[in-house]
C-alpha cells in the first residue's frame, strides 16, 4: 500500500473536490481534539491510490481513505434522491458521510483502540460500538456548532435527523454491494443503526442528577425512527428494490437490537477501564 498525504496527492492529480473534503476534515479533526481535550496526537489523513472504498486508521496514527473511497463518496452521493428529506439536500449529504466516516476512524486513535485491540482482541466489537458513540455525538456538536455560528434556524433535531439519514445512505449501499464483507468488521447494519439513533436522541436530553432520559429522548426517539424509516422506503424506491431486508426489522427494533445491546453493553464494561489507562499513560507522557 502506497500512502500520500493528501496535500501533495490531490494538488499532483488536480482534485478539486476531494481537495475541499480533506481540508473540512482536517478542521473537524482539530476542533475534536479542542472540544474532547484528546490525548492523541492529531493524525494526519493519508490516501492510498488503490480503489478500495474501506478507509481504515492505523496504529501509527494515520487516518487513510483510498481513492475508491472519494470515487465511491461521488457516485453514491449522485444515485440519491435529490431530496433526501426536506432539508437534506444531496449535495450536503456527501460532506456529512465524510465528517463521520474521518470522526469514526479518528475515535478509533483518540480513544486508544489499537492498544486494547492487543490486549483485549475479543473486545474488537466494543471498540467499534466506541467509536460510533463518539463519531455520531462529535460530528454532531461540530455540525451545530457552524449551524448556530451560521444562524441558519436549523433546529436540534433536524441536525440529529440530518446525521442520521446521511449515515444511513452510506452505510445501506455497502450492504446491497457485499453484506458479508461489511459483517465481517461490524454489527448487522439495523443494530448499528440502533446505536447510533439512540445516542442522538440521548444528546441533550438526560437528568445530570439521575443519569435518565427526560420525556424528550421519547419523543426523539420516536421521531428518529419515523426519519430512517422514512429514509429506507425512499432508498427502494429510488433503487426499484421490491422488498426491503430493514423495514421489517426497523418497525420491530425494540425485539430485534436487545440481544446485541446486551451483549455490547458486558463488553463495554470490560473494555471501559482499558480505555481510561491508555488515556491516562498517553496524558503522562
Amino acid at each position: 500500500m502506497f500512502l500520500t498525504p493528501w496535500e501533495e496527492y490531490v494538488l499532483n492529480k488536480d482534485l478539486p473536490r476531494m481537495q475541499y473534503l480533506c481540508q473540512c476534515a482536517d478542521r473537524m479533526i482539530a476542533e475534536f481534539v479542542y472540544n474532547y481535550n484528546y490525548s492523541a496526537p492529531i493524525p494526519k489523513i493519508y490516501i492510498d491510490a488503490s480503489d478500495s472504498f474501506y478507509p481504515c486508521s492505523a496504529p501509527d496514527g494515520k487516518i487513510i481513505l483510498p481513492h475508491g473511497f472519494f470515487q465511491w463518496l461521488e457516485n453514491l452521493v449522485e444515485s440519491l434522491p435529490d431530496q433526501i428529506t426536506p432539508e437534506i439536500k444531496k449535495k450536503n449529504a456527501g460532506l456529512m458521510m465524510m465528517f463521520w466516516v474521518v470522526a469514526h476512524e479518528y475515535s478509533h486513535l483518540a480513544r486508544s483502540h489499537f492498544e486494547l485491540k492487543k490486549v483485549r482482541p475479543d473486545l474488537y466489537d466494543a471498540c467499534e460500538y466506541d467509536a460510533d458513540m463518539c463519531a455520531t455525538e462529535g460530528l454532531f456538536r461540530h455540525t451545530q456548532h457552524i449551524l448556530d455560528s451560521r444562524k441558519s434556524g436549523v433546529t436540534t433535531i433536524n441536525n440529529k435527523i440530518y446525521l442520521l439519514v446521511s449515515v444511513f445512505f452510506y452505510l445501506r449501499p455497502l450492504i446491497d454491494r457485499d453484506k458479508l464483507e461489511y459483517e465481517k468488521h461490524h454489527k448487522p447494519f439495523h443494530i448499528r443503526l440502533w446505536w447510533i439513533l439512540e445516542k442522538l436522541a440521548w444528546i441533550d436530553n438526560f437528568d445530570p442528577v439521575t443519569a435518565q432520559p427526560t420525556e424528550a429522548f421519547v419523543s426523539e426517539i420516536k421521531i428518529l425512527m419515523d426519519a430512517l424509516y422514512s429514509a429506507e422506503k425512499a432508498y427502494i424506491k429510488h433503487n426499484q428494490i421490491e422488498n426491503s431486508l430493514f423495514i421489517d426489522l426497523f418497525v420491530r427494533f425494540a425485539d430485534t437490537v436487545k440481544p446485541y445491546a446486551d451483549e455490547i453493553s458486558k463488553k463495554w464494561q470490560e473494555a471501559a477501564p482499558f480505555v481510561k489507562q491508555f488515556q491516562l499513560i498517553k496524558i503522562s507522557t
